[in-house]
């Protein structure tokens, strides 16, 4: 990437200048900002597009089927996963990562929610 781009007001830029995320990475790749390449992930149905740039966290050019927005895939996973637990009445295990009923906790869970019974 040359110098004098600024990598996040770039994404941001065609995050909201472009109408589709091949344009988007056509024109980051233009400049400079090398992506590799359009991935997706999905979530209970749901679907995000997004520019790769390496990690998780990094900030890329997204979309979820409407506009682009500049954001992360892993903020996506994460809010769509707590929007589940909140709709659902579940909780994500840390220990095992799927999903149980909030209201049959099995004994034996650990307070800090590091061991569960379900997968003995």
């Amino acid at each position: 990437m040359p110098a004098n781009i600024d990598k996040t007001k770039s994404i941001e830029y065609a995050a909201k200048e472009f109408n589709t995320i091949e344009e988007a990475e056509k024109y980051l790749n233009s400049i400079g900002i090398i992506s590799h390449g359009i991935e997706s992930i999905s979530f209970k149905g749901k679907f995000l597009r997004y520019l790769n740039f390496g990690d998780t966290y990094d900030l890329t050019v997204c979309t979820d089927g409407g506009k682009l927005f500049a954001g992360s895939w892993g903020d996506w996973l994460e809010e769509e996963e707590r929007q589940y637990e909140k709709d659902n009445d579940q909780y994500k295990c840390c220990y095992c990562g799927e999903f149980h009923d909030s209201d049959n906790t099995p004994d034996g869970w650990d307070s800090d929610g590091s061991y569960c019974v379900y997968k003995r």
